[in-house]
Formats: C-alpha cells, sequence, structure tokens
C-alpha cells in the first residue's frame, strides 16, 4: 500500500514537471523559419535589399530576437559574419521586414530565432549567390507582361516600408491594388529620394487610392471614365510641371511629373487594357531610377582635409636628438668632474621641447584620437528622405557606435574594401557597431525618414516667401531655387529671414558663390536643373572635440537640407 502511494505520488510530480517544462518553452519542437532577400530573391551587391523573414509553428508568443547573418571577406574558408538584428521582444508567428546591405554574397545567409539567453530556437538558411544583378532592375508589383524577360515580379502585399530598400531598383511598376500606407509612404519617399514609380490606375484607381497616392499623382481631381464597354480611364487636371507623353484615341495615356529628384509616371488605364504595342511605348518611356544625391564625396574629402594632431611623432626626433646632446655635454664635463652645466643643457632642452609642443598643440587647437565627420542630405517634399554619410578616422584600433532608429542599418560604401577588419560590424535593432583600425579610414551611409527641419511656404504668385525653422536651427548659407536660377536668401543673426519679398532676392552664379554656397549647388543643381516649383536650400556646420569615454573624439557635422516651397 505504501508503495503504491510513492509511485502515485511520483506519478503527479513526472506529470506536473512535464506541464512546466511545456510551458516554458512551448514552441521549441515545431518552430520554423522561411526567408527570402532580395526582390524575388535578386539584389546587387553593396545596395540595400528587403529581407522577409516569416516565423511559423510558435504555439505561444517567446522572447527572443531574429537575426541575419552574411558571411564575408577575402577568404571564404575563415569568413567573418556580418550580423542584423531585425527583430526583439515578444515575437510571434508572422512575417518580419528590415532593409539590409547585401554584401559579399559567396557564402549563404543565416537566419536564427534566438532565446532570450542567445539559445538557438530555430535557423535556416539561404544560398542567394545565383541570384545577384550586376545592374539596377524593373521590378513589377502584380500582374506582370513581358518588359524584357529581365524584371522581378513580386505581390503588392511583399513590397517593403523602408524606401532605402528601393535602392537595386530601376523602376517599380505598381500594376495591382496596394492597401498598405505604410508602403505607399516609402513609395513617395523613394521617389523624392530619386526613385521611378509607375503606376496603372483605370478601374483599379479607387482600391488604392489614399493621401499619400494622391501626393504623388501628377494630376489632380482625378475621376475615372468609361472609354469602352468595362474598361475606365483616369482623368483629371494636370498638376504643375506635368507632361502627357503619350495618347491614345486623344485620350492622354502616359502622364510624367518630376517630384523631388525621382518621377511618377501615371498610365491612365488598367494594365489588361493596355495593348502590347503600347506596352512597349510605355516602357521606352519610363526614366531610371536615381540613387539619392550622394554626399559620400563631401565627407570623405572632408575627412580627407582634416588636420590629424600628432605631436608626440612630430616631435620625437627633437626628443632623442636633445638626449643624445644631453648625454653627450655629460659624457665629456663627467670626466672634467662638472656636473652642472651638462645638467642644465639636458633641462633646458627638455623644457624647449615642452614648451615648443605646448605652442603647437595651442595653435591646432587639441589633440583628438578619433575622428568622426558626419554629412546629412534631406530632401523634404510632400514625403522626407534623409541620407547621413560617416567618416571614421583613429590614431588607434579601437570601434565606433552608430545610433539609428529601428531597422535604420548603415551601410558600408567603400565598396572596394576586402579586408577582414574592415567588414567586422555588428547591428543591433537601435545601434550599430563596427571595427575601426588604427589609422584607417571606415566610410558607412545611413537612410531614414525623420529629421528635416525647415519648410518654405511661397504664394501663389511666387513672389513672398515665409521660413518655418521650429527648432530654431542656425544655418551658414540658404539659397533659393526658382525658375531654374539661385538666389541668395538672407540671414539675420545666422538664420534666414523668416519673411522675405522677391525684390530681396539677389540673383548668385557659381561663380559669385561662397564656399558653403557652392556646396550647396553642387549637391543639389544637377536634379534641381530640371525640376519644377521653388526649393529652399540651407547649410548647416558645427565641430567641436569631445572626451567621450575619456578619449578625445573630434566630431564634424555638415548638414544640407532641401525643402520644397509649399503654396499657400
Amino acid at each position: 500500500m505504501r508503495f503504491s502511494r510513492v509511485l502515485k505520488r511520483a506519478v503527479q510530480v513526472a506529470a506536473l514537471l512535464s506541464l512546466l517544462f511545456s510551458l516554458a518553452i512551448p514552441a521549441v519542437a515545431a518552430v520554423t523559419l522561411k526567408s527570402q532577400f532580395g526582390f524575388d530573391g535578386q539584389l546587387i551587391r553593396f545596395r540595400y535589399a528587403p529581407v522577409r523573414v516569416e516565423v511559423a509553428g510558435l504555439t505561444a508568443p517567446v522572447e527572443g530576437h531574429i537575426v541575419v547573418k552574411q558571411f564575408v571577406g577575402s577568404d571564404p574558408s575563415n569568413p567573418v559574419p556580418v550580423s542584423h538584428e531585425i527583430a526583439r521582444g515578444r515575437l510571434e508567428n508572422g512575417i518580419y521586414q528590415a532593409a539590409l546591405p547585401a554584401y559579399d554574397l559567396l557564402l549563404p545567409l543565416l537566419v536564427q530565432l534566438l532565446g532570450p539567453d542567445g539559445e538557438v530556437l530555430a535557423s535556416t538558411t539561404e544560398s542567394v549567390r545565383q541570384a545577384v544583378r550586376g545592374l539596377p532592375f524593373i521590378v513589377v508589383a502584380g500582374d506582370s507582361r513581358s518588359l524584357g524577360g529581365t524584371e522581378s515580379i513580386v505581390s503588392a502585399s511583399e513590397l517593403p516600408s523602408d524606401w532605402w530598400a528601393y535602392e537595386p531598383v530601376q523602376s517599380l511598376w505598381l500594376t495591382e491594388p496596394l492597401l498598405d500606407q505604410a508602403v505607399w509612404e516609402a513609395l513617395g519617399e523613394w521617389v523624392a529620394a530619386g526613385g521611378s514609380l509607375v503606376l496603372f490606375s483605370g478601374s483599379d484607381f479607387y482600391q488604392w487610392d489614399c493621401p499619400a497616392a494622391r501626393a504623388l499623382l501628377p494630376l489632380s481631381a482625378p475621376t475615372l471614365r468609361e472609354f469602352a464597354p468595362g474598361a475606365f480611364l483616369l482623368t483629371g487636371t494636370p498638376r504643375t510641371g506635368a507632361q502627357v507623353l503619350l495618347s491614345k484615341d486623344a485620350e492622354p495615356l502616359l502622364v510624367r511629373i518630376q517630384h523631388g529628384a525621382g518621377h511618377v509616371s501615371l498610365v491612365t488605364t488598367r494594365l489588361r487594357d493596355v495593348t502590347d504595342a503600347d506596352l512597349q511605348r510605355i516602357a521606352a518611356r519610363i526614366p531610371a531610377a536615381r540613387r539619392l544625391v550622394a554626399v559620400d564625396h563631401l565627407t570623405q574629402e572632408a575627412l580627407n582635409n582634416t588636420r590629424v594632431v600628432r605631436p608626440l611623432y612630430a616631435f620625437a626626433p627633437v626628443v632623442v636628438v636633445a638626449v643624445i646632446l644631453g648625454f653627450v655635454a655629460f659624457h665629456r664635463r663627467a670626466s672634467r668632474k662638472s656636473f652642472a652645466a651638462p645638467c642644465a643643457l639636458f633641462l633646458a632642452a627638455v623644457a624647449a621641447v615642452t614648451v615648443a609642443s605646448g605652442f603647437y598643440v595651442n595653435r591646432v587647437g587639441s589633440i583628438a584620437y578619433n575622428y568622426c565627420i558626419t554629412t546629412s542630405f534631406a530632401v523634404q517634399t510632400s514625403f522626407t528622405a534623409i541620407c547621413d554619410s560617416y567618416a571614421f578616422f583613429s590614431l588607434g584600433s579601437t570601434s565606433v557606435s552608430i545610433d539609428h532608429d529601428k531597422r535604420h542599418f548603415p551601410i558600408q560604401a567603400d565598396v572596394w574594401v576586402t579586408t577582414r577588419s574592415l567588414y567586422a560590424l555588428d547591428s543591433a535593432l537601435t545601434q550599430t557597431t563596427l571595427a575601426l583600425p588604427a589609422r584607417t579610414r571606415r566610410f558607412v551611409r545611413a537612410c531614414g525618414t525623420e529629421g528635416a527641419n525647415w519648410r518654405l511656404l511661397v504664394t501663389e504668385d511666387d513672389r513672398t516667401f515665409r521660413i518655418e525653422n521650429p527648432e530654431a536651427r542656425g544655418a551658414q548659407a540658404a539659397l533659393l531655387f526658382l525658375d531654374g536660377l539661385f538666389y541668395e536668401v538672407p540671414l539675420v543673426d545666422g538664420r534666414p529671414r523668416e519673411a522675405f519679398a522677391f525684390v530681396d532676392l539677389h540673383h548668385v552664379n557659381a561663380s559669385l558663390m561662397t564656399e558653403q554656397e557652392f556646396l550647396l549647388y553642387t549637391s543639389c543643381a544637377d536634379w534641381l536643373a530640371t525640376s519644377a516649383g521653388t526649393w529652399l536650400l540651407t547649410y548647416e556646420e558645427s565641430s567641436e572635440v569631445t572626451s567621450g569615454e575619456e578619449i578625445p573624439e573630434k566630431v564634424s557635422l555638415v548638414r544640407i537640407e532641401i525643402a520644397e516651397g509649399e503654396r499657400t
């Protein structure tokens, strides 16, 4: 009897422990991962690409994080892992997305679902070696008709919600309704940054109509009109700068407008209502996307022109000579039993070196061991696209961190680098850490959507202007772009004047611009020269020496912002 009671209690304890164990790890046994890197698996090295990770099989949410690892470097047998954390916290079944830089894709991609203590709950690999493209490619979101056979075909529901994920795209053709407002915002930001978007409308228009889509349309007050049984045409009033590029039966077929640095091409019917001949005519008139006006060269030039203070190295030969002279004099005097003169000579030499080193440091400001230069470029229309370019240099081996918004991962800008130490990079959800070898330059770039500060309000006659500057930021230079010409904006106390009239402006050409104005001109003139509308260009620069983590660091920031004028 006693044995049966003990056995019964043991069975109860075992059942309780089994229940607790199953509650503690509810998802380990069945969880699976499925990943896709690129548009339909297609991407370009050293450009961003979207990644989608699908988690399935969880019976309950788990605490953990999802990590995507690439293995890069010049030695495939001993590669360097480049890690990006795309999700963290309470994870459930579903799809997790991000825009990641694509590097050396010789080895398969590794995707892991990790537990709170770093244990691997699930993992999968994806080979992307055969999917690498050499040039930007067309992406069709929705139904497809042949555009040369090289396009990437995806569903509109698979489009990424980060505008920099479209960096490898030559043009995006939206041929089915898109319902995700975050993706519409991303498309608007991509177009402002230089993207090329093709919209098919017709009877599909009301299925994807939304405020973000209307901000991109080259037509105002759009309406549908039936031109054949079951076939509709989108009509409206062309906006300023819109061009009708193709017509059919005296009706507009293809209307294009420039938006920021990019273009929106509107096809006024559905794809199924377009003939093969008209489709080829349309394809021939779609411009290629442009990458956001690069400021990498400004950052690199600024770092190359930065004076690096090395007083210890500069005066080391002087110290050596002083010590040798002091020792020789001491030795010669020692034989004569006189020590005062050599000691005085040696102390005088040391004092001279010390004073001279102090004068040297004071002349150049102060000593810094780490150097960080950031150039920020912002384009603001109805949407905002921002690109930050970073340059780092250090006198000794160290590591640097970049704080960023969730999943706004930086990409390495020096594409020719193949050494292990320069590939070393680890990105958490909101911070990226990269290795910085001694006396080596390193350049990275990051993109975002927040941080623009200026707003330009323009009257309908383009004769009165008002600038809103809610953060009271300063500017060393400001230009107004109007009708293809640049005008100098008056500055008051280091800021653009809040209100001014056209008669207050003075036209300025490149030869008469200040250094800061010329940097604005060269950064923006290549695409503003063909842009309609009125634009405000501002230039702000600052520099300081900080002692972060007890290591002196020189930080320089250049901020260039371009804001499109809003009609009042």
